[in-house]
């Protein structure tokens, strides 16, 4: 067995779970198996998702709602193939492009694009990384920079993972965080992983929602605030263990204020704000202030968030809103 495609559930379409499953059948040069992890989900939904493996001759097993992260990881418990292919049920894999010449001299890591489609506006972008694309394996210091921007190493799709390099070094998927959790277990991938390939070709269809960030935030506004803390230090660890230059720093600490920035301005809108969220999320934001100079744009943005001006956070917020609906 070649690859083991594992998707995750909870509670989708079974239009858009059939159209998932539907484009993994279209592999034509691997052998392959679908293994499905239903999180949970309902027993209306739990039955037709039972059946759309059937038809698909698919494996599919049941937990109870533990989060993505968790199903991941039963995912890589049950896979039988070579390599582990990471799937969202809403996303499109376009696998017939992955052929045997991919994986010539097993290489632990294989990394593809991804092209992003945004569900609001129906842009679409293709998402790459700038490492040798020379058929040669790519090193950790070569991958480290990619790590830093989000974008195609900040998500777990697109990407070809050893089954037997994972299991041998007990990489899993962090079961503690809600936001970051594909980054954490990328890194941990690359900075383990000895054979490394980079292919130039798009594999994977990210449909993105920011709806789901959205709802992560009204769940848990304070988990919100300190998984952006774990991603900052995380990929401040990376700056520094390969001395990455100041400017690629810079990209950290600009993304995180945004990142604070916009969580600020939709609980604003929301009316999600209280006094302990208000304090954790100023803590985090002088944090990261200190470690290096800033644009212009993110100076004023952290000063809305740093003296609470929460009519401009709104009004921000709303003429962002309207701009992006215009498309």
């Amino acid at each position: 067995m070649d690859i083991s495609f594992i998707v995750t559930i909870y509670n989708k379409k079974k239009s858009v779970v059939e159209r998932c499953l539907k484009s993994i059948k279209k592999m034509n040069d691997l052998s392959h198996e679908i293994i499905v992890i239903d999180d949970g989900s309902d027993t209306e939904m739990k039955d037709c998702y039972y059946k759309l493996s059937q038809k698909y001759n698919a494996q599919y097993y049941y937990q109870s709602n533990q989060g993505v992260s968790s199903a991941r990881n039963l995912g890589i418990k049950k896979a039988n193939g070579k390599y582990i292919f990471f799937v969202d049920c809403d996303d499109i894999v376009l696998n017939s492009k992955i052929q045997k010449k991919h994986i010539v001299n097993d290489p632990e890591l294989v990394i593809f694009n991804v092209i992003k489609e945004d569900k609001l506006s129906g842009a679409e972008t293709i998402k790459e990384i700038q490492v040798p694309n020379n058929n040669k394996f790519v090193t950790s210091a070569e991958l480290a920079s990619n790590l830093i921007e989000d974008g195609l190493m900040n998500w777990v799709y697109g990407k070809l993972y050893s089954t037997s390099f994972l299991r041998s070094h007990e990489i899993k998927f962090n079961t503690s965080i809600k936001t970051g959790e594909d980054l954490d277990f990328v890194v941990k991938v690359a900075n383990n992983a000895v054979r490394t390939k980079y292919f130039s070709l798009s594999v994977y269809r990210y449909e993105f929602d920011p709806s789901t960030g959205n709802g992560r935030i009204e769940i848990d506004p304070i988990g919100a605030i300190r998984d952006t803390n774990y991603v900052y230090q995380l990929r401040k660890k990376i700056v520094d263990e390969y001395h990455l230059k100041k400017n690629i720093a810079s990209i950290n600490v600009e993304q995180t204020l945004q990142t604070y920035f916009e969580f600020y301005c939709y609980c604003i809108s929301k009316h999600l704000i209280t006094k302990n969220i208000y304090k954790e999320l100023s803590k985090k934001v002088n944090l990261v202030e200190s470690t290096s100079t800033l644009s212009l744009s993110t100076k004023v943005k952290s000063k809305i968030v740093n003296k609470n001006m929460r009519n401009s956070a709104y009004f921000y917020y709303k003429i962002r809103k309207i701009y992006k609906n215009l498309g």
